[in-house]
């Protein structure tokens, strides 16, 4: 009671007198949570040692009592401390701990304000990508709980990552939609985030009557802000007042000496430490000049072939970015009429500079077709069978319109045949490329689809339909067969994606395994409730943290769009 009126003295003399009560019962469980509570209430006067002390004391009674639950909550709260102080890098330890227990006991009602805590850790340390996958990690969990507040800060908290990664439209989306959640409700801390942050963002685009406003909205917001915190204050000192004027403070004496004690052991540990650390340093420090001169003879030898091999490695470089510019304009997509009227994603990542996987976009009268393939290898030889596949494309319907998927195909493998001069023979070329193309009747929403080992995917309120391909490339094929035409009605809401495999054949993960395809359709069941044009920013965020340190293993290309 003493606590929530802002007297925080009497609240820690009773908490003493219980600890000692419980104490002398060996009774732990109520001792833990006044260790907690301690920490909290040294939290709130600003007085880090002390909380920081009490909360690592609760971690030691819990872990006697095996509580995963509060071990969960007290990391988060030391986490909070670490920050505070400005040590970031503790405080990013603690909150992965949290997060890793409240994963392993299913506890998702807290998990999202801890995700959230640490992704600003990872915004403030400039690690972007990392920040932006818990942020939309914890966006998702309030939105599952139906957390408006906490889908409003999520908002803001993605926003301004986007806004610091100087990726601007991203920002504006995502911080304008904090902004007027947090007006519809009234939250004056997220109103105070959001235009600070839009006049920020404004400022840096040059839009500086706009950037203006938004500060005027932010310096009101903060003034209503501390005018409400000033109430507060006085209310507490009203309520301290009531209070005795003298305390007497001797039943935390014994305390306080066993806190200082505690500070003096940890500073002559540290000074130990800081021995030993300077130690290490003037040996590594002499090892390292050893090895520095011996190297130096070395290194002049190569710096006179340095400069010839930078110069050739820049020539192809060039080069191969002139390509990419080719492919990119092959690729050009602004004036399409179908993606400007549906919602949308693509996501298109080469391995190297260009890409063997190629996305293709053609219309014509009333219908609109979707391609995407994969060519044989990736790099320069895979983007010249893209270009190639591009161009036969292109060729194809321009000289049968309205011809069908399944006939498009089958025109398209006699083209790499003949002009490759395949013939199955040891030693000739055996390139191609597998390829899922849809045709879309504008109006009625009918498709048409055929598919040369690549599938077609449908999801139609949570549940998938699959489109299975002809199990044959195009290209010189033993079995070759005339290739099949599948039709089907979609309906409004309808999702659908194609893809090459390069995503699911990523090797990462805890196991180092490919991601496979159960696990991208599960990932598209997950956030099936979710805009689609939404879907690159999750895709690639879940593709960064899959693929770790790993090497991407090949190009990867997919598109999606809502009926």
């Amino acid at each position: 009671m003493n606590y929530y009126k802002g007297d925080y003295d009497k609240s820690v003399e009773h908490y003493y007198n219980a600890i000692e009560m419980f104490d002398s019962i060996n009774y732990l469980p109520p001792i833990s949570s006044i260790y907690i509570n301690l920490g909290s209430l040294f939290q709130e006067k600003k007085d880090l040692v002390r909380a920081k002390f009490f909360l690592e004391k609760a971690i030691r009674i819990n872990n006697q009592l095996k509580d995963s639950s509060s071990l969960a909550a007290i990391y988060n709260n030391l986490g909070i401390v670490y920050k505070k102080q400005n040590k970031i890098d503790s405080a990013i330890v603690y909150y992965e701990a949290s997060i890793a227990i409240k994963k392993a006991i299913n506890e998702e009602s807290s998990l999202a304000s801890t995700l959230s805590n640490l992704g600003q850790l990872c915004t403030q340390k400039e690690e972007y990508d990392l920040a932006l996958k818990y942020h939309i990690e914890s966006l998702a969990l309030e939105r599952k709980f139906n957390n408006e507040v906490g889908v409003c800060q999520s908002y803001i908290n993605i926003g301004e990552t986007f806004l610091a990664k100087e990726d601007y439209n991203s920002a504006t989306f995502y911080i304008q939609s904090g902004y007027e959640k947090a007006k519809n409700l009234n939250m004056l801390d997220n109103l105070i985030a959001a235009t600070h942050a839009l006049a920020m963002l404004y400022h840096k685009t040059n839009e500086h009557e706009k950037a203006f406003q938004y500060h005027i909205l932010y310096s009101n917001y903060k003034d209503s802000l501390l005018n409400d915190r000033l109430n507060e204050t006085i209310a507490e000192m009203d309520a301290k007042y009531e209070n005795e004027t003298n305390r007497k403070e001797i039943a935390l004496l014994s305390k306080e000496k066993e806190l200082q004690e505690a500070v003096i052991e940890r500073q002559a540990t540290f000074r130990i430490a800081l021995i030993i650390g300077l130690i290490l340093i003037l040996v590594i420090m002499t090892i390292i000049m050893v090895a520095y001169r011996q190297k130096k003879k070395a290194n002049e030898l190569l710096a006179s072939q340095k400069d010839s091999i930078e110069l050739k490695n820049k020539e192809i470089t060039d080069s191969i970015n002139y390509a990419e510019r080719i492919q990119q304009a092959l690729l050009f997509t602004e004036e399409s009429e179908f993606l400007k009227t549906h919602d949308n994603f693509i996501l298109f990542l080469p391995k190297d500079i260009v890409s063997g996987d190629f996305y293709w976009i053609n219309e014509n009268q009333n219908y609109t077709y979707i391609a995407v393939s994969d060519c044989t290898g990736h790099g320069v030889p895979g983007a010249f069978m893209s270009m190639l596949g591009i161009s036969f494309l292109n060729e194809i319907t321009t000289n049968n319109q309205l011809i069908s998927p399944a006939e498009v195909l089958n025109q398209l493998r006699d083209k790499v045949i003949n002009n490759l001069s395949q013939k199955g023979e040891s030693g000739t070329s055996k390139d191609g490329m597998d390829i899922s193309l849809i045709r879309v009747n504008n109006s009625t929403k009918e498709i048409e689809w055929a598919g040369a080992n690549n599938p077609l995917w449908i999801i139609r309120k949570k549940e998938l339909i699959e489109l299975k391909p002809d199990k044959q490339p195009i290209g010189y094929y033993i079995n070759q067969q005339p290739f099949t035409n599948h039709e089907l009605k979609l309906e409004k809401e309808d999702k659908v994606y194609l893809f090459s495999d390069g995503y699911v054949d990523q090797f990462g993960g805890e196991s180092n395994k490919k991601f496979m395809k159960k696990r991208l359709k599960e990932l598209f069941f997950q956030y099936a409730e979710m805009p689609i044009n939404e879907h690159q920013l999750i895709l690639l965020e879940q593709f960064k943290s899959w693929k770790g340190n790993n090497e991407q293993v090949d190009d990867i290309c997919l598109i999606g769009f809502e009926v």
